[in-house]
């Protein structure tokens, strides 16, 4: 019994399995972009790469403001303010 039915299945999907193998074979296309794109992206990339940001000085006075931005102080705050490390416990648990 087991045989009839493999053998029916069988004779009723083959044709099926054929006909996909005769499909098309897959062609690759080569797309270029036209003149007036290639343009347009050399364009827009020199403007991206000359005018993405501000150009300024790296002097004293911005060394000291990046630094601060880095430690997160605003300018008003000094050094004689309480360390950084007092707003941690509460973060982690340990508070005293």
């Amino acid at each position: 019994m087991n045989l009839r039915l493999i053998a029916a299945i069988v004779s009723v999907v083959m044709p099926f399995g054929a006909a996909l193998a005769k499909s098309e074979p897959v062609v690759a296309y080569s797309y270029k972009p036209s003149s007036e794109q290639a343009q347009a992206a050399l364009l827009a990339t020199r403007f991206l790469t000359n005018f993405h940001y501000k150009r300024v000085p790296l002097d004293d006075a911005m060394s000291e403001t990046i630094f601060d931005r880095y430690l997160g102080r605003s300018m008003a705050t000094s050094f004689s303010s309480p360390p950084l490390i007092s707003a941690v416990p509460h973060l982690c648990g340990c508070a005293r």
